[in-house]
């Protein structure tokens, strides 16, 4: 079921710089507070199944916990390009809704870089694409991922520890 985006499209900030200021600043104050709360798993081994969502953390063969993620983009660091999610068909189409919004968004309100599918970009500007996507959701946090040369950019929505009994 496709969820509704968790922003009013005719609610404007006066502008993108704003918009990315405020995304970034929030999205660094989660991420701070996620990092220090799930400071004991983030470490150990990681396991993404893109065909179910999950981001999974574990040591040895036990599960320490679960996530459910969105993906915003991926960041080459090779050719140092954005693109978004949207816009990558080897993506899993559950993991595109949040950075959907996010193109949704853009064309609304006239934002380019939102709109774009792939763009030249630095680290920190794939930083400011993903909290953006993090800020419009509502999302738990930005976790990026590295594979080879890309970066992946995930949004997480909700966590479950192991030893919790409920998705929080």
């Amino acid at each position: 079921m496709k969820q509704e985006p968790l922003y009013d499209l005719k609610t404007r900030v006066s502008s993108y710089w704003e918009l990315a200021s405020k995304a970034s600043m929030v999205t660094e104050s989660m991420t701070h507070l996620f990092r220090k709360r799930y400071a004991d798993i983030l470490a150990d081994r990681r396991e993404f199944q893109q065909e179910c969502g999950d981001l999974i953390w574990s040591a040895g063969d036990r599960e320490q916990a679960r996530a459910k993620v969105q993906i915003a983009g991926t960041h080459s660091l090779e050719s140092y390009t954005w693109r978004w999610a949207w816009d990558n068909p080897t993506i899993e189409s559950l993991l595109l809704e949040d950075a959907e919004n996010a193109r949704l968004y853009g064309v609304v309100h006239g934002i380019d870089d939102l709109t774009q599918p792939v763009w030249e970009c630095s680290k920190d500007h794939a930083w400011v694409m993903a909290a953006i996507v993090f800020y419009l959701n509502k999302g738990r946090t930005v976790f990026v991922e590295q594979y080879e040369h890309l970066e992946i950019y995930m949004i997480i929505k909700c966590i479950d520890r192991a030893s919790d009994t409920q998705m929080k």
